[in-house]
């Protein structure tokens, strides 16, 4: 018997999420010592301390079960957001979260509205369901809300929104996203991912959880995984209506948070000297990286998070093969429909460097290479 005939067919068109290459594995492949990652848009100043100490403490209690409902979590976060408890859930990343949202509200019946050029793990959650989605092509690098809007369906019961979005950096304004809800009709629920939420220092960038409040149709994420440094951890939370997140509990796998994740997560949340450090680093750098970028010649999107997308007039795929060999993960962007373009995390200031080192004499060999095959 070939068991993938049994398979659905929704869930054999599937391709796989593809994460940045880790350091271990390149290093293995390729048989390198010293490896750069600036491919996955973690903390490059590591964890928090505080949550460092915690995970200390808690290691010796990891043959118990965690906390089920991450209760001491949700209260810090409650305590810090001004959320009530009921109203939090936590799972296993954002991308646990992203799946029990879809497996919660659709069927095969259903439909849902996402990016084309976006987090591609909405697309895999919605196609687990078995639902059907648009996929709305950004405009100018940022969503176009408007055009979302448009591709509702009757039979639409999600939209997807990443603010700010992942690979491009850019983020819809607290304009729009008031013009967006007018009017949406009433059956819909917009699932804003604000990942990178704590690094977007902008006057007109929106915080979700004022819509939760507002009363909106709104299931906000946010992860620890980025400014707080615990990728590792796999620790993410969603704020929503009470009944919402029952309903989302019914789904969510047993013990999906780790006992080390909440203990670490939740001494992070009062970590507040690391957060600053890591968001004034994350500026400086940033500027740097984004104006050395543009002198050598890349179009790039001003950029709002910890990572930048930037943009190669030849194959960018051969540009970050060079660029790994040479011990640097950065993340080619093809999948997410930018064939020419990638993203790369913005590192310390050493790894930064050697990185545009690196880059610009990949850049030179390649120009004298050009010119040889001309002469």
């Amino acid at each position: 018997m070939n068991y993938l005939d049994i398979v659905p067919s929704y869930i054999a068109q599937i391709i796989p999420y593809e994460a940045g290459k880790p350091i271990e594995e390149v290093q293995r492949e390729l048989n390198l010592k010293k490896v750069i990652k600036l491919a996955s848009n973690e903390n490059p100043l590591g964890p928090s301390p505080r949550a460092v100490e915690a995970i200390k403490k808690f290691v010796r209690k990891v043959n118990y079960y965690p906390e089920e409902n991450a209760f001491y979590l949700r209260a810090k976060l409650s305590e810090k957001l001004g959320v009530p408890g009921e109203n939090i859930i936590t799972g296993n990343g954002e991308t646990e979260l992203i799946s029990m949202i879809a497996r919660s509200f659709l069927t095969p019946d259903n439909h849902a509205v996402i990016s084309s050029q976006s987090f591609l793990m909405y697309k895999i959650a919605i196609r687990i369901a078995g639902a059907s989605f648009t996929a709305v092509p950004l405009k100018n690098y940022t969503y176009d809300l408007q055009a979302m809007k448009e591709a509702i369906q009757p039979n639409t019961h999600l939209i997807y929104i990443a603010n700010p979005n992942n690979p491009t950096g850019t983020y819809v304004t607290t304009r729009e996203l008031d013009n967006f809800f007018k009017e949406l009709p009433p059956n819909i629920i917009v699932v804003l991912d604000e990942a990178y939420y704590e690094y977007v220092l902008r006057d007109d960038y929106p915080d979700g959880i004022e819509y939760f409040r507002k009363g909106f149709p709104i299931i906000v994420l946010r992860s620890f995984s980025k400014i707080y440094g615990l990728a590792g951890m796999r620790v993410g939370y969603a704020i929503a209506y009470s009944d919402i997140i029952q309903t989302l509990n019914k789904v969510r796998s047993p013990f999906s948070t780790s006992s080390i994740g909440q203990a670490a997560a939740t001494a992070a949340l009062d970590d507040a000297e690391f957060i600053q450090k890591s968001i004034a680093r994350n500026n400086e750098q940033r500027e740097f990286v984004c104006r050395e970028i543009k002198n050598l010649g890349f179009r790039t999107i001003p950029p709002s998070a910890n990572f930048l997308w930037f943009e190669s007039d030849s194959d960018a795929s051969v540009l970050y093969s060079e660029l790994l060999h040479r011990g640097i993960i950065i993340r080619p962007l093809r999948a997410f429909g930018f064939d020419n373009s990638l993203r790369v995390t913005i590192g310390t200031q050493r790894e930064n460097s050697i990185f545009l080192n690196v880059l610009q004499k990949i850049l030179k060999k390649t120009t004298k290479n050009i010119l040889k095959k001309k002469a």
